[in-house]
Order: C-alpha cells, then sequence, then structure tokens
C-alpha cells in the first residue's frame, strides 16, 4: 500500500469515527422487577431475589430430562438513554448456577414493551456453572441481539429479559443470583478550540483538540459539545443548544476549567459539570442541569449562582454550591450539596422552604433565609466547620455525630435544631434570635465563647455538652422571652441580662472562676429562677458585685450581698429563692418593740457558701408579690441555719423600704449563711396560712389526704388538684377553710387509690380572691406491695432540712433506710430507730435521689427531690 492510500484510509477511519462519535455506555443495571409465568410444573421460587445483588438467588427444580421452567422475567432496569442516541450493544451478565451439572439455557431473550424481540441467545448446548455461581455473559458493547432499539425502548420500565432454564437429564436444579445489563451507545461529540467564541460554530469540531468537522448548527438532535483545550471560558454570545438529547458538557473531568455565562450574554439548553469544572452562571436565566459531578458519583465540580438579581436553583444533588452576587437565589425544591456550600458576603439564599443538605462545610458571609419548614442540615459523616464572616442563618440543624464547629461569628434568626453531636462555638460568637429544639445534640462552649440571645418569646432550651461546660460572654436580651438551661453552665468573664429570663432549675448557673476572676454582671431586667452563683474577694464589695437577680418565672426576689467587714477567705456564695411554706419553729420573736409571729408562706431564699468564710455583710432581699403583705414598713428579715432549725435574728434590722406588693427587707451586720424568711406581725400583715403539714396515707384502696394549720387569716378554701404529669390539672376538691383563726385546724378529703403515679396539689384561696401554693405531694403505688413507695414531706426538699417519710399504712418503716444516688450509689444510711424522720445533708446538691428500703425480702425505693 503507498502512502498516498495510507493517509486517505486514516482520513476515511477518522471521518467515520466522527460521524458516529464516541461511545458512552449506562450500566451496569439491575433490575427491579421480577415475575414468574408459563404453564410448565416448574415454576420459580421467590423470583424478586434475582433482583437482589446478594446470594440470594431465584430457584427452581426441573424433573425428567427436557423438562423446561416457566419463564423468570426481569424488567425495570432503570435506563436514561439520552435522546438522539445511537444504540450500538447490549451485554446481558446472569449470575447463574445448575448445582448438579444438570441445567442448561433453553431461552435467553431480550423483551420490549410489545414483548420478546430478536434473537434467543440461549446456548442449547451448554451447562449452567456446577459448583459456584458465576456471570455468564450473552451479547455485547456490538450486538443489537437481531434487532433495533431506541433511547426510549430502553428507558421503557417494560425493557427487560426473559429465563427459561431446561434440564439437560435426571433432576435439575437452575438458580439465577442476580442479572445485569449494560447498554453501549453513540453520540455525536463535538469539542471547542482552545480559542474562539463559544456561540459560534467554527470554534467546534469532532476531534478532541477542537479541528476537524464543524456541527452544521446547534439545534440538531444527539449533539454534544465538549468545552475543553482552556482553562476559562465565557460566553460572548448568545447560545442555545437545542436538539433533542444535546447538550453542553463542561470540562474534560480532569483538568480545571471555568464556564462563565455572563450577565449579558444566556445560555439555554442542558450543561454537565465534569469533575474539577467550575460553572458560573451570572445571567437571570439558569440552564437546565443534566450530570453534576460530585462525591458520591466520583467527582467534585463547583456551580455559582453569581446573578445581580434574583435566580432560581433546581432542586437536586450539587458538589460545590456558591451563592454570591446581589439578590435572592432560591430552592425550587429539596436539595444539598456533597461539597462545601459558599454564601458570599451581601448574597441571599433562600431555602424556599425546601431541605437542603450539606455534607461538607459552609462558608457564609452572607444570609440564608428560610421559609415555613426550610432548613439547612449539617448531616455529614466526618466533622463539619461553620466558615465564613458574620453570616445569618435561618433555620439550620446540626445532625451530625461528628460534630460542627464555628471559627466565625454566626447568627441563627429562625431554630435551632440540635439533633445529633455537638455544635461547638469555640472563640466566636454564636448569636441566637429565633429559638432552639434539642432532640439529641448539645452545644459546646468555651473559656472563649460568646453567645447572645436576642428576640421575642421563649426561646427553648440550652443543652451544653456534659462536663463543665462555660462561655466567656452571656447576653440575654430577649423580649417576653425565656431561656432554659438543661445542663450547668459557667460565665467566665461577662453576664449580661437586658430582657428576659433564664429557667435553669436545678443546673447550676455560675459567674466568674475564681476569686481573682470573678466576672461581671450587667443587670437591666430578668430573673435567674434556679441557683446563681457567685465568686467574691476577701475584700468589702458594694453595687452589682453582690447582686443575684433571682426569683421564679413570674416573680423577680432578688438578692444582694455586700460586705461591710471582709471576709477572712474568698470563695463563692449560691442563692436561690425556694417557693413553698418553711415553717415557723423559733417564732414569736421580738425586735424593734414589734412582735413577730408570722413568716411569709411564698418561700425563702437559700444562701450557700463554698469556702467562703468570716466577715460582716448587708443582706437586702425582694419579697416581690409574697401573700399576705400589708404594710411592708412592718416587716422583718429573719435568718436561721438550715430549714431544720429555728428562726432567728442576725444582724441589725433596717426598716423596710419598697412597697406592699415588692417590700425590700434589709439587714447589716450579718454573719454566716443559711436561709432567709419575711416575718411579721399578724396585727400588720396577714401573711394569711401557717402549714403545719400537708401528708397522704393509703388506707387499702383508699386514699386519704391531710392537711393541718396552725393559724389562718381570711382563708375562704383549700382546693386540691390531681395531675399525672405534674403539668396539667384537674380539680379535685373543694374543702371550705376557718376565715381567720388561731387555733389549729385539721383538714382531710379521702379518694380512690390511684393505680399509676399521680401528683396532689393542694392551693389556699383568700376572701378577696389572692391564692397560695401551698404543696405538691406524690404518689406512686408498686402493685406487688404496699409497702413499695414510701410519702415524704417535704418533696421537694432542700440540703440540710428534714424529711418525715410513712408507708402506706401508716406505721413506720422497719429496718435501715438508704438514701441513694439516682444511680444507686449509697449516699447516707438512715437507722430508723421509728423516729419517722431525717436530717438530709447541709451539702447536697440540688437533684433526684432515692430512698431505698428492704420489706420482705424485697427492695423498694421512692424518689425524693432535693432543691
Amino acid at each position: 500500500m503507498n502512502d498516498k492510500i495510507r493517509v486517505l484510509l486514516m482520513v476515511s477511519l477518522v471521518l467515520l469515527a466522527e460521524t458516529k462519535g464516541l461511545a458512552s455506555q449506562q450500566g451496569p443495571n439491575g433490575p427491579g422487577t421480577s415475575t414468574t409465568s408459563g404453564s410448565t410444573s416448574y415454576n420459580w421460587s421467590n423470583p424478586s431475589n434475582a433482583t437482589f445483588d446478594n446470594t440470594s438467588a431465584a430457584t427452581a427444580s426441573i424433573v425428567g430430562a427436557g423438562n423446561m421452567t416457566n419463564t423468570l422475567r426481569l424488567t425495570n432496569f432503570g435506563f436514561s438513554i439520552p435522546v438522539g442516541a445511537t444504540i450500538n450493544g447490549i451485554l446481558v451478565e446472569i449470575r447463574m448456577q445448575g448445582a448438579n451439572g444438570k441445567t442448561q439455557d433453553q431461552t435467553i431473550q431480550l423483551r420490549k414493551s410489545t414483548g420478546p424481540v430478536g434473537t434467543n441467545k440461549a446456548r442449547k448446548n451448554s451447562a449452567w456453572p456446577k459448583k459456584n455461581p458465576r456471570y455468564i455473559r450473552f451479547g455485547g458493547s456490538s450486538d443489537l441481539w437481531g434487532t433495533t432499539w431506541t433511547h426510549s425502548e430502553l428507558n421503557n420500565t417494560a425493557f427487560g429479559i426473559d429465563i427459561v432454564a431446561k434440564s439437560r437429564n435426571g433432576t435439575a436444579a437452575p438458580r439465577v443470583e442476580y442479572v445485569r445489563i449494560t447498554v453501549t451507545y453513540n453520540q455525536i461529540s463535538y469539542y471547542s478550540k482552545s480559542t474562539g467564541d463559544l456561540h459560534t460554530l467554527a470554534t467546534w469540531g469532532t476531534n478532541t483538540n477542537g479541528t476537524g468537522t464543524a456541527p452544521s448548527s446547534f439545534t440538531a438532535d444527539g449533539q454534544v459539545f465538549n468545552l475543553r483545550n482552556r482553562t476559562t471560558a465565557a460566553l460572548t454570545g448568545n447560545l442555545t443548544i437545542s436538539g433533542a438529547g444535546s447538550k453542553l458538557v463542561n470540562g474534560d473531568g480532569t483538568n480545571a476549567i471555568n464556564f462563565t455565562i455572563p450577565a449579558t450574554f444566556a445560555y439555554s439548553g442542558m450543561v454537565d459539570v465534569s469533575n474539577n469544572a467550575t460553572i458560573t452562571i451570572n445571567h437571570l436565566t439558569v440552564p437546565t442541569f443534566g450530570t453534576i459531578s460530585r462525591g458520591s458519583n466520583g467527582g467534585a465540580s463547583t456551580v455559582v449562582f453569581g446573578a445581580s438579581g434574583s435566580q432560581s436553583i433546581d432542586g437536586r444533588a450539587f458538589h460545590h454550591l456558591t451563592i454570591s452576587g446581589s439578590g435572592t437565589k432560591t430552592l425550587t425544591g429539596t436539595a444539598g450539596a456533597e461539597g462545601k456550600l459558599t454564601i458570599g458576603s451581601g448574597s441571599t439564599f433562600s431555602d424556599g422552604g425546601y431541605i437542603f443538605t450539606i455534607d461538607g462545610n459552609i462558608e457564609n458571609s452572607g444570609i440564608h433565609q428560610s421559609l415555613t419548614d426550610g432548613v439547612i442540615i449539617m448531616n455529614g459523616t466526618a466533622s463539619q466547620t461553620l466558615l465564613g464572616s458574620a453570616g445569618v442563618y435561618g433555620h439550620l440543624e446540626i445532625d451530625n455525630t461528628s460534630g460542627v464547629t464555628l471559627t466565625t461569628s454566626t447568627t441563627v434568626s429562625g431554630t435551632l435544631y440540635l439533633t445529633s453531636g455537638a455544635l461547638s462555638i469555640g472563640a466566636n460568637t454564636l448569636n441566637l434570635s429565633g429559638n432552639t429544639q434539642v432532640t439529641g445534640g448539645t452545644l459546646t462552649g468555651g473559656a472563649s465563647s460568646t453567645l447572645n440571645i436576642t428576640g421575642t418569646g421563649s426561646l427553648g432550651t440550652l443543652s451544653f455538652t456534659s462536663g463543665a461546660q462555660s462561655v466567656n460572654h452571656f447576653t440575654l436580651n430577649r423580649t417576653s422571652g425565656d431561656v432554659t438551661l438543661s445542663t450547668p453552665l459557667t460565665i467566665n468573664t461577662t453576664l449580661t441580662m437586658t430582657s428576659g429570663n433564664i429557667l435553669n432549675g436545678a443546673n447550676a448557673l455560675t459567674l466568674g472562676t475564681s476569686t481573682s476572676s470573678r466576672g461581671t454582671l450587667n443587670w437591666t431586667s430578668g430573673i435567674v429562677t434556679g441557683s446563681f452563683t457567685r465568686w467574691f474577694t476577701n475584700a468589702t464589695n458594694a453595687g452589682t458585685t453582690g447582686l443575684f437577680p433571682i426569683g421564679t418565672s413570674t416573680d423577680y426576689r432578688p438578692a444582694r450581698i455586700n460586705f461591710t467587714s471582709a471576709p477572712g477567705t474568698g470563695g463563692k456564695l449560691t442563692v436561690q429563692f425556694v417557693e413553698g411554706h418553711p415553717g415557723n419553729a423559733g417564732l414569736p420573736l421580738s425586735e424593734s418593740g414589734g412582735n413577730i409571729d408570722r413568716i411569709g408562706v411564698t418561700g425563702v431564699w437559700g444562701i450557700s457558701a463554698t469556702t467562703l468564710s468570716g466577715g460582716l455583710y448587708t443582706a437586702d432581699f425582694t419579697a416581690t408579690n409574697f401573700v399576705g403583705v400589708d404594710d411592708y414598713t412592718k416587716l422583718h428579715l429573719l435568718y436561721r441555719t438550715n430549714s431544720a432549725s429555728n428562726w432567728a435574728l442576725n444582724g441589725t434590722h433596717q426598716t423596710t423600704t419598697g412597697s406592699n406588693a415588692a417590700p425590700v427587707l434589709q439587714r447589716t451586720g450579718m454573719s454566716g449563711f443559711g436561709e432567709y424568711g419575711v416575718g411579721g406581725d399578724q396585727t400588720d400583715n396577714s401573711l394569711p396560712v401557717e402549714l403545719l403539714y400537708f401528708k397522704m396515707l393509703q388506707k387499702g384502696n383508699a386514699l386519704a389526704l391531710s392537711w393541718s394549720t396552725a393559724s389562718e387569716l381570711d382563708n375562704d378554701y383549700f382546693e386540691l388538684e390531681q395531675s399525672l404529669n405534674g403539668r396539667d390539672w384537674l380539680m379535685l376538691a373543694q374543702v371550705p377553710g376557718h376565715g381567720t383563726s388561731d387555733i389549729q385546724h385539721d383538714y382531710m378529703l379521702e379518694t380512690k387509690a390511684p393505680s399509676v403515679g399521680t401528683y396532689y396539689r393542694l392551693t389556699q384561696f383568700d376572701f378577696d380572691g389572692k391564692m397560695e401554693r401551698l404543696g405538691t405531694l406524690y404518689y406512686t403505688r408498686d402493685e406487688r406491695n404496699s409497702a413499695s413507695a414510701l410519702n415524704l414531706y417535704p418533696n421537694p426538699a432542700r440540703a440540710g432540712g428534714e424529711v418525715c417519710f410513712i408507708d402506706h399504712q401508716g406505721g413506720e418503716i422497719p429496718g435501715t433506710v438508704m438514701l441513694r444516688s439516682i444511680r444507686g450509689g449509697i449516699i447516707r444510711v438512715i437507722d430508723q430507730n421509728n423516729e419517722g424522720y431525717f436530717i438530709l445533708p447541709d451539702a447536697l446538691p440540688s437533684g433526684v435521689y432515692l430512698l431505698s428500703w428492704t420489706v420482705g425480702g424485697k427492695v423498694y425505693s421512692s424518689k425524693l427531690v432535693v432543691r
């Protein structure tokens, strides 16, 4: 062959390849549907097993040489062959076995929606694998099985394969474990040159370097325009690729390329984004996306929505997604990013009410908006990071067991969902102005963390990771709202309370870390409803350095401790207001020519010291909305060491200031710490009902609720309520009171003993409608033995206080009672000795404890709450 002929032949082969295009494949795909049908006696068992790529199988048993199975039909292979594609061949692979070597093919035939078509590829003289199942191949990349195919026939759910097995001799045992099909097809491919306008046909050619035959139009079917041979490309005119099955492919899957659709020119048509490729869409018209390379399909691409105006974002999976430019970029369906989500400064990304999941990091220097049920969910398998500069989120969900870490100031204006894992604030600021929902996740603070709570209404719960958790600065400016702490928290440097309450219950809230780092309280409004701890040096103090803004969720009842004589040793003071009748042991007292024979029944302040000792101090307490205050100037501040000791006078009384609604009681020159109550003379301040006890006693199937008062003033009636959860209450009875009386009165109501745990609440009402909660009891019953639960009074109790107990029959509990932690550890062994009460340890922390005892060889227990 001479050189001229050789060259012509090579050109002809090249042109032939250019005309046909490069081969593409889909598959191998497995079936989604299986059926069996036919008239023979040998049907297939468990045909659906052949749709799963595992060792389960569709099986049959054929008795007698020449006999055949019914048809095993496998369809719904899930192909999406592009429009205009030329089908080159179909490869079928069947993982089969004939366990005893007596099985052969009878039918291996493809089918369309109209039924079986083309060539039966059965190998009439070949046995199925005997020892182990393996794939047998039928057809191939250039085998059309004796017929023609279109993209729609292959994409149809009825496309599939018919399999019939035959016995060679004796009894055959065919097995089909799995079937997979691969389709090879061609599209005409064109490639861009390294230079030239993309909307010009001459820029494209059939060779991979852009040379060769140029397309005749951008509107023909089945054309693929591969944007390559340059690192950046931008439209310089409008480009529309409109043929059926035609598209633009950005990148070659290896080299980086950035394709920009500028604001001045539009691209209309389908676009694929390959691995290492970036498409930047600055025009308001957004192209239709085909395949976007991402982590789950072995690549990483970037899509940038950067128009100076609003754009819509399809609900689909991206790898890296970037939001830039002005205007709002809005999701139109559920979407996600397997790589990174970037929201640029001045940009707004709206989830449109849809869920957006992110496996990688988020770099947000702009705004994320949430509509209704929309949310960004961080649920990657590895740890994730929130980057950017002062980013704002709408609804944000943390659902990553490996955790999410802030590296920048971040604001959540909607709901912060803590579902799993920890959101670590680190040395950054977290601003919450919406609310929180905690179902398993936590916050993790740090010595340099800042947490700011703003907005309106209840925030919800803040749950910190177990262990000693802290933040450096904490600001609460929540209009008409509460923040619930479900875990202890230390605020190292600054607590600013402008508006809103901190509901911390039994979870300690501490300001400062040591006597040399006491922390600063900036208080304007708001209440801490649980215990609040502050540090004091061995020096005098004044102003807000001794303020404890405590109380209930509705009543501000602060305490202020200012040392006028320095303590010998610095340390901590923990202060808490405890509701309920404190008892009047030690009364009456006399001071400043007045008689003190009444104690405020609304509650007391408790103060405990840790390492702090010595010194003299001035104490101020505000008794907001205490029941029965008629002349605040006649009230006195009383003191006792603990709930088991008598009320006494400590230091020097100062005339009470304020008002009847909010009297401010003060004493100077006080020493030691304990409990503080409001005392007065019944002629000046009614302080209405003095309750001696509230208890219950089981008698068979009846439950007797009884209480007694030492005195009453303007007492209209008592109300008894019951509840299964301690929140939703039902009226049980009203019991008339005795008006005004100085003698003891005993009350009792008998009701049927409940079969489940039940709360009982006692409330007193004056003639003028004022009310006071006197106490709550909790009844439990173990049906195995009536000795299973103790009646405890009071419950909740206070550290250092007296707790009385009786069994369901009203007698004493024999033997020894153990005070245990909720996990079962023994704290104290209580030798009953028929005394019927015991004293809790002074330093017992707030929490839930168990009393346990043994009767008849069985161990029983009852819960005790300590506040």
